[in-house]
Formats: C-alpha cells, structure tokens, sequence
C-alpha cells in the first residue's frame, strides 16, 4: 500500500503514561477488529451466537477493507482500540487490497446474514441496508467518504477517535478532496461528527427488529468542507 502513510505515529495519551501507536491497518488485524466493530454496530442485538456474530462481522467489514483507500488503526498497549477507513474518490484505485480482495472473495455478506440470521433479522439487516443506499450520494462533489469508523469503548474520551479523523482528512488532502461526509445513525455515537463541524443534510428511518423488540433506526447523511 504505497499510498498510504508509511511510517507509524505515536501519540502519548493525556494524564497516562499509555502510548497510541497509529498504523495501516493489515488483513490480518480483521479477528481483533471484529470485537470493536460488532460492539460499536451493536450486532449483539440481531445475534448471540458467538461464531456466528464474528463470520457476520467479519464479512460486514471485509467488504469496507477492500473498497478503502485508508486504512488505519489506533493500538493501545499492543491492543487495537480503534479503526477508520475511508475513500479518496478522486482518484481510481485499481489494486488496492488486491490480497485480501482474494482471500475475501468466498464471504458475500447477503449469503452470510441469510443463513445466520432469523427472517425478523435479516429483514431488519436488509432494510438497513436499503436505507443506508438511499442516503448515498447521487451528485458528484462529495468525494470523500468515511467508510468505517469506530472506537471501543474502553478507550473512547482520550482523543482517539479525533486523533484517527485528522490522518483521514490528511489522506483526503493528499488526494484533493474536497468534500467529505459519512452515514451514520442513533445507534451510533453521531453527535462526535457534530463537534468535527459536519452538518446533517439527509435523514432517514425505519422499523427494525433489536433485541427482539421493534426500534425505530434513524440514519443520517453528514457532509463537511475539507480545511486546507
């Protein structure tokens, strides 16, 4: 990936002695993001199986791993405390992840969720994710896109989540994006985006099936200018 930052960052966290190293995310580190990913997307709620929740999440960020022009993660203390990719649509990317793209050609997600999920729940996956499409772009101009992004909990509060959006927005730089913007919704914690200046301009709902009770998902488009 020559495209990507190459050297690691280090960041000491404020009143600790804990350092952050910030790096390219690898295929590799896909079993140790699975637990942030499903605990940020609450995927615990449509599953409890524990195999099944890690092939769901597994496929469901695979598919982002191999459409993304940056991936990076946060690592605490050997641990790996957070994630963002993103997409420089200013550019073509025609190799990119092409290892992993061959190691996950078998996982299709709709085939993964149709035999883990119960109808109530693969009916609540798909109209979320028909919802989400709604909410994609239609015009040029919005070329960067934040794919994926996420936190754990343990680790959210020390400036983790910012420190990994300022190197995307280098990324974008880099590329000459001009605009960015991201779909995120109330399960997730959205009002982060608010505080980075992004305004909301679509929304979305629907019924969805959680924890066996009817919840009302709410998605939003947020869009912001890149700083240069």
């Amino acid at each position: 990936g020559g495209h990507y930052m190459g050297r690691k960052k280090y960041i000491s966290l404020n009143q600790t002695k804990d350092i952050v190293v910030y790096r390219e995310a690898k295929y590799s580190d896909i079993p140790e993001l699975c637990g942030i990913v499903s605990e940020a997307f609450d995927f615990g709620s449509f599953l409890d199986n524990k195999k099944d929740l890690y092939s769901m999440t597994k496929c469901f960020l695979g598919q982002y791993f191999v459409i993304s022009s940056f991936c990076q993660v946060a690592v605490l203390n050997g641990k790996i405390v957070g994630v963002i990719f993103g997409l420089a649509k200013t550019q073509n990317w025609p190799l990119l992840h092409f290892g992993a793209k061959i190691k996950l050609a078998p996982c299709n997600l709709g085939f993964v969720l149709k035999s883990i999920l119960k109808p109530k729940y693969y009916r609540s996956f798909i109209g979320q994710k028909e919802l989400y499409d709604s909410l994609e772009p239609q015009i040029s101009g919005l070329d960067g896109d934040i794919t994926l992004f996420a936190v754990s909990s343990e680790a959210r509060g020390h400036g983790i989540g910012k420190n990994l959006i300022e190197q995307l927005y280098s990324h974008f730089r880099r590329h000459k994006v001009k605009r960015i913007y991201v779909l995120t919704d109330n399960m997730c914690t959205y009002e982060f985006y608010e505080k980075q200046g992004f305004e909301r301009t679509r929304t979305g709902s629907i019924e969805i099936i959680r924890n066996n009770k009817p919840f009302v998902l709410e998605a939003y488009r947020y869009e912001k200018d890149l700083e240069y």
